[in-house]
């Protein structure tokens, strides 16, 4: 980088950190800088000379290259660069090798600088790096210990600063400087820029900047010299000669320049004893050894006794030729100011002087005179202090201030003898103008009046003037302020008091007006009007008639008089220089003439009357209520008379001044301006008043001085108009006759006119401010408001106007001219118009409101409607040059924001108003940035953007730079809001995405030319704000961050911006290395609070991102951030410590005990030491969640029920979603309350209303107050919550032990949090919770298969200590969920907490089955596993809780909200499983809950109707989670029981929902959401049969078959009357449960007895015994079903399995309806004697023996097939056995028992066609029957043996063995084979 530029910018930076922040780091920075670069301070600007050596390098360095800043290895340039080299180094006679330097570091900084090369940017920064040495410099004097000043720096800092600036001083300091300021002319170096042949590229506003930088390099150097002499290590003679003889040949301008004014004052000081000392008698003037030694006597003046005798012979002898000096006004302030030094040393109390200064002893008279033949007092008046820094310099005013004190003072007869000859001239001067007045009068020869010095007149004018601007309260000591305790203050303070009144006695008429000049300076304070005022009024001509007092007695009486006197007699010419009168107003003494002195008395007075007005209201209400004066009637009465103008404008001025005091003063001052008839009562006559005056005078004379004072009396009684038509007669005058016809007039002063147009615009914002009342939510339009806002939405005269003066204001500051006067009030106009621009915006929609609620036929109002408003206007088409330029106009002010900020702030509020108002304004006004406007000023615009938040790291920028910051937030508002709306917007194109956002290429600024965009402007100020002692305000770091955050959450913005924040910056890393933000200032705190919440939700979305992008390297640096507090690795063996320590105290009893109390002080102690190395529970633990409470409201006249109505009416949201009460709004409701309160009665009620308002309103103010805390604090909670649930949602960035740890050290952490707190921000950390158990379960669940190598859902087993710590966090919330305070929401969340942990605490499934499939022996059984365990200690920890839980979870189950009641049955569904002693089962009961549950499914029966309900999904979802928790307590005898004796099947039994399935059999998707109402209630029936013993239990049997009949139609029936489907699981699933609860019928002897229902039982066995072939199907149907599930779901294994569990219900059922019968002969045959299998059967088909002999042969050998399955094997072996035993009662029967004469038999699938005798009526036919009969009985019995003995049947089932206990099927089998081998036709041995 550059030595130009780079080290002096260092330096600035740290000598500034020093003196204004006093940072610690600053002083080691600069005592380092300092000791790198003392040569170049020394220096003091002195340029590198060239070498010619270096040239020759730098020209060959394209090849050779050349080693550049610092660098070791060479860099080659190119040869433009080199050219360019060559030419700055000749242009700024620098060497070539720093000039190279400077190129490459102006090269790097080249896109801050618009359209400039590197070589004006070199310049720039040339110069800026001169200005940042100088300033440094001046900072380091600054740093001295003075007692001019005091920064309250270390020891070390002054000894540093005091230590090196005396090195420098004797370095020859100020000859280097008077050097540098001979040689650095301002306008010959902006000129040598400007002409140079080789500097392309020059703009105005370049030079504009060059020439402030030099400039401020001059004044720096001038103030360098300024603080040295007011240092104890003052200047030398010499140096003051040298200094003196500079300001010799200097000065020459309207008023001196800053570094001429510097200069005198260092000159001044220099020679000046210090004052302060003086006073107090500290310094001793002699110095003789002892006082030496003593330490006394150390001032320069006087420490060596030939300084004051040389220094009196510079300004005597040396230089006191006045004629050899260019301004000899400096000669004669030197002279003045050492003749008071001189005075002050010969009034020491000495007893002799040093014989050296005999030659200026009693000189001060001779050295004064000489001043005063220089004009000393006109000199400074007019040339210093009227300079623009004398009155913001204190260095510059007290010294003129002690100067003129120390006169009055030490030199009484010399100013008694000034007052005496003023007084003579005075008087001479009147007696020759009557003369020449006499002379006019006779028509005689007037000659010229000769000029005269009158000294005294001089004097007071200066005195007037030095004051006129006292911010330090100085000119109290002219009138006797009592304060001051020593005794010669009070001594000093009574002359200068002395001096006042005096001056006011027998006083001159010519010096009158300078007399009344000086009170209005000293009366420029609170106190010193008063003071004034009130002597004034002392000096009553009763009491001091004789002295000729001035007096307010006097001053009044003789306004009346003029009144008088003028009303009667009128003169023809109101302007005329001079007029008849009667009263001189000085003394009150009758004449024949008002001279012009008289005139120029009077206006002075007014303006004494306008100064104390202006700062004391008491003052303006005794003016306008002393009845002896009658003030402001003489006022106004002299304003009808013919007087001229200017005294007519002071008379204006003085009453504008009066009426900003009291409403009431204001309202008698409008009523008398009403009465007086200023303006004509048709003002478009001209007839008389101020109209015509305006007209025919100030026109004519160019000059509107009484206008501007008008229209300022308007503006400050405007807002007290009650009248309508004289409100609309005055506005009218300001718009029609004023307004709109500045441009038509001619102004003397160019900037009268825009003071003229500021006024009126003044007016209209009063107008618009004043006059729209507001009323709860509503703004009503007045009359005269809406008037004047039709003015404004028209385009007519008023908006061209408007546009004029921005158009003006504009090309004004784009020639960059410096005219200050001009500047100010062009500038001003330019502000109040964009200001009313914007006010008028605001109530565009009340305006139109009131607009079409008006009466009135307006039809200019109502076509304003149609065109739109004024934002149409700003944002339409320029009728003079064809394009939208008027927004542009208003846009191109942020182009100088760095020298008029509040024009930037009102542009940028107008864009944000269009914006935010309607997307199609922020279009259009991006278009017509695009299209109505050159590229040119485009840039510019864009670069204003990018200055305005450059500004907020700016090192000069200050802190009361309150219209800057606000510019910085507006712009960033508006950048957010248009960041929403669909591209192209603005806001992307002043961040520089680009035409694709998703694609943009974003670079930093110079990179590939890039542009520096607001983006990296953004960027800079977050990065400044991470940096100590940073400038940047809160607000505006929160806004960058959430900016940042919305461009990021964009899902057009997030890719580019995430990945330029990445690489470019590592923004994510570095900002959340400094979480958390400390908080440096409370008021602040939100602010704070919020920039850390938007930065984490930022970071959250790029850890997401990073996440998904398989970016891991990224991702885990983060996450180590995060979890760790180093950031940079995760240390394993503090996290192994850590582990170990958490889990001490919880093993410490014991591996199997989980007894530990969350809250032991032990385990909590231990628990510290980890929490404190994450930084995650770092950033949570700096916020203070203690619950916040608003102070309550405590009225006496209002109603408190009321008053919260009207708060809440006042309430709006921001766009940030926070609530809040517009304060404004409420005060103006409130107010308009006590209107009714104007009785005398009434007075002390008001009073107390009054008091009750001011309550109400700072009762709100807290409120909100409060209200942004809570909402920061959520933000700040959502954000931690944001972001760490994102962290945790993947566990491979880290080892899963220390991801556990961490974990369960948060989760810890936050349920102490929430013990210790009863705030309700802590609702935030359920769903943490929740997040983190759940990524627990992930945990346990991910294991890696050995086998495989892949990874599987398998749980692991949880060790003791883990499974104790999270019982620790589980009772913490189970605390949590009983709080009274805890909200229904916030329980959701901790009931899936609570939900995921007992899922946690659940044995596996694959545990399960293993357990079971294990070695079942005593020891065995006898272990406990770590599952029993945990179900042991659970269930007594929810006993620990008592009935609170079980009642919370109760209530919220039945009335709580869908998903709370969701929740909350689950969680008891979860209780009562590890339940051993059936508590909850029994307080569900007893306390009428389970019936609450019961009867709520009869109350959801209509919603639970398929009828495409659209809340049937949130129905659902209760329901089936009731009927998981019936299913539960269904599990144990106890709960069945239960169950059935609150008659929850007969409730099932009356709902109507299981009968929609008739209508939606065609609808799959309903068909499967009957189903899932169904199942649960199948399912339910088969745990109460399990529980209780099956069909043993006559209660549970009977109504689980009531139950099935009742809904046989929907049930049962579309069962089995239709098609079985094979491939739908739902279908085979129904068909399981409906079939097995079939086969769970009650005892069949009781259904007999009930006709219908054994006739329904009896069609489901011939249903039943019709379906077993559908159900197992035959080899090639079975091949059939597998080739057409190959590939799919569900699989054939399965379908096999369930086929098989519905077929061993159907045998299950048979075999229990075959041996159940009331005569025990008689057996129920389902199947007919024939052996042949025909597959599935049809109607008039019959089943037969065949059918079971294929089962059973498929069943044998399934079985011996499946090995592994215990389960698919068990249930073949059911079929197997219920098979058989049907078989051989078939058997049995058809062999040995059936024949044709045989008893009567009796057979359930051929009731009409039974086997034995049949009735008469049938017998023939029976006959037949027999005879077939008989025929397949036969070929049964023959064909028996061969089908049974087929592949070895018989054989297998003799030997079967398929359970591991006694099995019936061989002994069935061998009674089997018995009977078939003694009674069938073949006989041979198996």
């Amino acid at each position: 980088m550059s030595q130009a530029w780079t080290p002096f910018k260092d330096l600035y930076q740290a000598t500034d950190g020093l003196i204004s922040q006093n940072r610690a780091d600053a002083y080691l920075s600069t005592k380092s800088l300092l000791h790198l670069y003392k040569s170049d301070i020394l220096s003091l600007l002195k340029n590198a000379p060239k070498n010619a050596e270096d040239r020759r390098k730098v020209n060959e360095c394209e090849k050779n290259g050349i080693c550049v800043g610092g660098d070791s290895i060479p860099t080659t340039f190119d040869e433009g660069f080199i050219a360019d080299t060559l030419v700055l180094s000749d242009f700024l006679d620098l060497n070539e090798r720093c000039s190279l330097e400077l190129l490459l570091a102006a090269e790097q900084q080249k896109s801050n600088y618009l359209r400039c090369g590197r070589c004006l940017v070199s310049i720039l920064m040339y110069w800026d790096g001169r200005r940042n040495l100088v300033s440094s410099l001046r900072n380091l004097i600054l740093c001295r210990k003075e007692s001019a000043w005091s920064f309250d720096l270390q020891e070390d800092c002054t000894h540093l600063a005091t230590s090196f600036t005396d090195e420098v001083k004797q370095n020859g300091m100020v000859a280097r400087v008077l050097k540098l300021l001979k040689e650095i002319k301002v306008k010959d170096e902006v000129e040598k820029i400007d002409h140079s042949p080789n500097l392309k590229g020059v703009s105005t506003r370049y030079l504009k900047e060059v020439q402030t930088l030099i400039e401020e390099v001059r004044v720096g150097l001038a103030e360098c010299l300024l603080y040295f002499s007011l240092t104890k290590t003052a200047l030398t003679f010499d140096e003051i000669a040298a200094i003196v003889e500079y300001l010799k040949d200097d000065g020459d301008s309207d008023v001196l320049a800053p570094t001429t004014m510097a200069l005198l004052f260092t000159v001044l000081h220099s020679i000046s004893l210090p004052r302060d000392e003086y006073e107090n008698n500290i310094i001793s003037m002699i110095a003789t050894p002892a006082t030496v030694t003593a330490g006394q006597g150390n001032h320069h003046l006087v420490e060596d006794h030939t300084i004051l005798p040389r220094i009196h012979h510079l300004l005597t002898v040396r230089f006191a030729n006045s004629a050899e000096w260019k301004t000899s006004g400096i000669l004669s302030v030197l002279q003045f100011f050492w003749s008071l030094t001189i005075a002050r040393v010969l009034t020491l109390n000495i007893s002799s002087t040093p014989m050296e200064w005999n030659c200026m002893i009693e000189q001060e008279e001779v050295v004064l005179d000489a001043s005063l033949a220089g004009n000393v007092f006109n000199f400074l008046r007019n040339k210093v202090v009227a300079s623009d820094k004398f009155h913001s310099t204190e260095f510059y005013i007290r010294p003129v201030h002690g100067a003129i004190t120390d006169l009055i003072r030490l030199m009484p007869l010399k100013t008694k003898s000034i007052r005496n000859r003023g007084d003579e001239e005075a008087r001479h001067l009147q007696q020759m103008q009557e003369s020449e007045m006499t002379n006019m009068h006779h028509h005689y020869h007037i000659t010229t009046l000769p000029p005269q010095n009158n000294h005294f007149k001089y004097l007071m004018e200066l005195i007037g003037e030095i004051y006129i601007k006292d911010r330090l309260n100085l000119s109290l000591e002219y009138l006797m302020n009592d304060n001051s305790t020593s005794s010669r203050p009070r001594h000093k303070h009574a002359l200068l008091y002395k001096f006042v009144r005096s001056c006011g006695e027998q006083l001159p008429a010519l010096l009158y007006a300078s007399y009344i000049r000086m009170l209005c300076g000293i009366a420029t304070g609170q106190k010193s009007s008063q003071k004034v005022f009130e002597m004034l009024r002392l000096n009553s001509p009763s009491n001091n008639e004789e002295k000729g007092l001035v007096s307010w007695d006097t001053f009044f009486r003789s306004c009346w008089l003029y009144y008088e006197e003028l009303r009667e007699k009128p003169l023809n010419n109101s302007h005329m220089g001079m007029m008849m009168a009667q009263i001189n107003p000085a003394t009150g003494a009758a004449v024949q003439l008002i001279k012009p002195h008289e005139v120029d008395a009077l206006r002075a007075f007014m303006k004494l009357v306008a100064t104390i007005c202006k700062h004391d209201d008491i003052c303006c209400k005794l003016f306008y209520e002393n009845s002896n004066w009658c003030a402001c009637d003489r006022m106004f009465g002299l304003l009808q008379c013919s007087i001229p103008v200017h005294l007519k404008a002071d008379i204006l001025a003085a009453l504008a001044n009066i009426a900003t005091s009291y409403d009431d003063v204001r309202a008698g001052l409008l009523q008398m301006a009403q009465n007086c008839q200023l303006l004509t009562s048709n003002y478009n006559l001209k007839q008389s008043g101020l109209i015509a005056e305006l007209e025919e005078i100030e026109t004519k004379d160019e000059e509107f001085p009484m206008t501007r004072n008008f229209l300022k009396f308007l503006l400050n009684v405007c807002a007290t108009f009650n009248n309508a038509e004289g409100m609309m007669e005055y506005m009218n005058y300001v718009i029609e006759v004023v307004f709109t016809k500045i441009p038509t007039r001619r102004y003397s002063r160019p900037e009268e006119q825009w003071q003229v147009a500021g006024k009126c615009l003044k007016i209209f914002i009063k107008i618009l401010e004043n006059h729209s009342s507001v009323s709860g939510d509503d703004v009503t339009i007045t009359p005269a408001s809406r008037e004047l806002l039709t003015h404004i939405y028209s385009q007519g005269h008023f908006f061209n106007m408007l546009m004029k003066i921005i158009k003006s204001c504009l090309e004004h500051l784009n020639s960059y001219k410096k005219d200050e006067r001009l500047e100010k009030y062009l500038v001003k106009s330019g502000e109040l118009s964009l200001e009313l621009i914007l006010l008028a915006l605001q109530l565009r929609d009340p305006y139109f409101d009131a607009v079409r609620s008006s009466k009135q036929n307006i039809l200019l109002m109502k076509q304003n409607i149609l065109n739109g408003g004024l934002d149409k206007l700003l944002l339409g088409v320029n009728s003079v040059t064809g394009k939208s330029d008027y927004i542009v106009d208003i846009m191109s002010f942020v182009i100088y924001n760095a020298w008029h900020p509040q024009l930037s702030l009102k542009a940028v509020k107008i864009m944000n108003h269009l914006c935010f108002s309607s997307t199609v304004n922020q279009r259009d006004l991006m278009m017509s940035m695009l299209t109505s406007c050159d590229k040119n000023t485009r840039e510019k615009i864009f670069q204003g953007f990018v200055e305005i938040l450059d500004l907020a790291c700016d090192d000069r920028f200050d802190e009361n730079m309150t219209e800057e910051k606000h510019c910085q937030e507006f712009v960033v508002r508006l950048i957010i809001h248009c960041s929403h709306q669909s591209h192209p917007n603005l806001a992307l194109l002043l961040l520089g995405f680009g035409k694709n956002p998703a694609q943009a290429n974003l670079q930093d600024p110079g990179v590939f030319g890039s542009p520096r965009t607001c983006l990296h402007s953004i960027i800079g100020i977050l990065t400044c704000n991470l940096q100590s002692g940073s400038c940047v305000d809160p607000l505006l770091a929160q806004l960058c961050y959430n900016l940042v955050y919305k461009l990021c959450a964009n899902p057009h913005t997030s890719a580019s911006t995430l990945r330029y924040l990445r690489s470019s910056y590592d923004f994510f890393t570095k900002h959340l290395q400094c979480l958390p933000f400390p908080i440096n200032d409370e008021s602040k705190s939100n602010e704070v609070i919020l920039q850390q919440s938007y930065l984490m939700k930022s970071a959250a979305i790029e850890i997401y991102s990073l996440i998904n992008n398989q970016q891991r390297g990224n991702a885990e640096r983060i996450m180590q951030l995060l979890f760790n507090a180093s950031g940079s690795e995760f240390a394993s063996a503090n996290m192994t410590t850590t582990g170990i320590s958490m889990t001490t105290h919880l093993n410490y009893t014991g591996a199997g005990d989980f007894s530990t109390t969350m809250f032991d002080t032990t385990a909590s102690t231990m628990l510290e030491t980890q929490q404190e190395d994450l930084k995650f529970l770092q950033i949570l633990n700096t916020l203070d969640l203690q619950q916040m409470y608003p102070s309550p409201l405590r009225l006496e006249q209002f109603i408190s029920s009321v008053v919260e109505e009207e708060i809440k009416k006042c309430e709006n949201i921001n766009s940030e979603g926070l609530a809040y009460c517009d304060v404004k709004t409420l005060h103006a409701s409130l107010e308009s309350s006590l209107v009714g309160l104007n009785g005398t009665d009434d007075a002390n009620r008001k009073l107390l209303a009054q008091n009750d308002v001011q309550s109400i309103l700072r009762c709100v103010v807290e409120r909100n107050g409060i209200r942004e805390t809570i909402f920061a604090k959520l933000c700040y909670l959502n954000a931690w919550k944001e972001i760490f649930e994102i962290s945790i949602s993947t566990n491979d960035l880290m080892p899963k032990e220390k991801y556990e740890q961490m974990l369960l050290s948060i989760a810890t952490s936050i349920i102490g949090k929430v013990r210790d707190s009863d705030s309700e921000l802590m609702s935030v950390f359920a769903t943490s919770m929740l997040a983190i158990f759940t990524s627990i379960r992930d945990i346990m669940n991910e294991t890696v298969d050995s086998t495989t190598g892949r990874m599987v859902k398998k749980m692991k087993e949880l060790k003791p200590s883990f499974a104790a710590s999270l019982k620790i966090i589980v009772q913490g919330i189970m605390e949590w969920v009983t709080q009274t305070d805890t909200r229904e929401g916030v329980r959701v969340y901790l009931y899936s907490t609570l939900l995921s942990y007992l899922q946690l605490c659940t044995r596996p499934k694959h545990r399960s089955q293993a357990a079971d499939e294990s070695e079942k022996t005593i020891v065995n059984l006898s272990k406990e596993d770590i599952y029993s365990k945990m179900a042991r200690e659970n269930s007594k920890l929810f006993k620990t809780f008592g009935d609170s839980l079980i009642s919370l979870l109760c209530k919220d189950a039945c009335t709580g909200h869908i998903v709370c009641r969701t929740l909350a049955l689950a969680c008891m569904d979860s209780i009562i499983q590890i339940d051993s002693n059936f508590v909850w089962i029994s307080y569900i009961t007893k306390n009428g809950y389970l019936n609450n549950i019961a009867q709520s499914f009869v109350e959801e029966d209509s919603a639970l109707c398929l009828d495409l309900n659209s809340s049937i999904s949130q129905t659902l979802y209760v329901y089936e989670q009731k009927m998981a928790l019936l299913c539960s307590m269904a599990q144990s005898p106890y709960g069945a029981r239960e169950l059935l004796d609150c008659g929850i099947l007969q409730i099932f039994a009356g709902c109507k929902f299981f009968d929609s399935r008739l209508n939606i059999e065609e609808d799959d998707k309903k068909l499967s959401v009957y189903r899932q109402l169904v199942f649960p209630i199948l399912r339910l029936c088969s745990s109460i049969f399990t529980s209780l013993g099956g069909r043993q239990h006559h209660g549970a049997s009977t109504s689980v078959f009531n139950f099935l009949l009742s809904h046989a139609d929907t049930l049962i029936n579309p069962l089995f009357d239709n098609h079985v489907i094979y491939t739908d699981i739902e279908h085979l699933t129904e068909w399981k449960l409906v079939t097995g609860l079939l086969c769970q019928l009650p005892d069949v002897k009781e259904i007999q007895q009930h006709n219908q229902v054994f006739a329904a039982l009896q069609r489901i066995q011939r249903q039943i015994v019709s379906s077993v072939s559908r159900i197992f199907l035959t080899e090639k149907e079975l091949f059939q079903l597998r080739d057409e599930l190959a590939g799919k779901k569900p699989t054939f294994d399965k379908i096999c399995m369930l086929l098989n569990e519905i077929g061993a219900n159907l045998f299950a059922f048979l075999r229990i309806f075959s041996i159940t019968s009331n005569n025990s002969d008689v057996s129920n045959l389902y199947f007919s004697p024939n052996l042949n299998d025909v597959g599935a059967y049809t109607d008039n088909q019959k089943a037969n023996v065949g059918i079971l002999i294929r089962i059973l042969q498929t069943a044998v050998k399934n079985h011996e097939e499946i090995k592994r399955v215990k389960q698919s094997r068990q249930v073949l072996y059911f079929i197997i056995e219920n098979c058989l035993m049907l078989l051989w009662r078939h058997v049995e029967y058809f062999v040995l028992k059936c024949s044709t004469g045989g008893r009567k038999t009796k057979s359930i699938l051929f009731p009409d066609e039974n086997f034995g005798a049949m009735t008469s009526s049938n017998r023939q036919f029976s006959s037949s029957a027999n005879q077939a009969h008989d025929v397949d009985l036969e070929k049964f019995k023959s064909g028996l043996r061969s089908a049974l003995s087929l592949n070895g049947l018989l054989k297998q089932l003799t030997s079967f063995d398929g359970r591991n206990h006694l099995s019936i099927i061989p002994s069935i089998t061998r009674h089997l084979q018995r009977i078939i081998n003694l009674h069938t036709s073949q006989h041979r041995t198996f």
